[in-house]
């Protein structure tokens, strides 16, 4: 429950950057496109969730499956954060972005690839915490 609280906060922090999106120079579409599916990603996972479990039963073991799956969401999430923040770095010129970023190409795809691979492991954890969480109520 922690790590979806903080991936929440950070996705804020995103959005907010997202707001001086016109002064990305260099990648904006990139950072456009790493929002909109880190957006679509929580959106899913926090319905899953919500289909799937009680709020009372936060506390209990249940979740404890949830924690390193939501973790390593948690990083890719920060890891985009850390790159839309670089995208707009005013005291970086145009010229030393546009040469870091030409040798460090996949970065972008880097990002949608650690976010692929997580989401279909926290979709797991949570159809399984779901069903365990099926058994008490029987």
């Amino acid at each position: 429950m922690e790590q979806l609280r903080e991936i929440g906060e950070v996705l804020g922090s995103i959005r907010a950057l997202m707001v001086f999106k016109d002064n990305i120079h260099i990648n904006q579409r990139q950072c456009t496109l790493l929002l909109d599916l880190f957006n679509a990603t929580y959106d899913s996972v926090s319905e899953s969730m919500r289909l799937g479990f009680r709020f009372g039963e936060k506390n209990t073991s249940k979740w404890k499956i949830l924690e390193q799956p939501l973790r390593e969401l948690l990083c890719v999430v920060r890891e985009g954060e850390a790159y839309v923040r670089f995208s707009l770095e005013p005291k970086l010129g145009f010229w030393a972005k546009a040469v870091f970023l030409q040798h460090n190409k996949d970065c972008t795809e880097l990002h949608v690839h650690n976010l692929l691979s997580c989401v279909p492991i926290i979709i797991e954890a949570i159809e399984m915490a779901s069903e365990v969480s099926g058994w008490d109520e029987q």
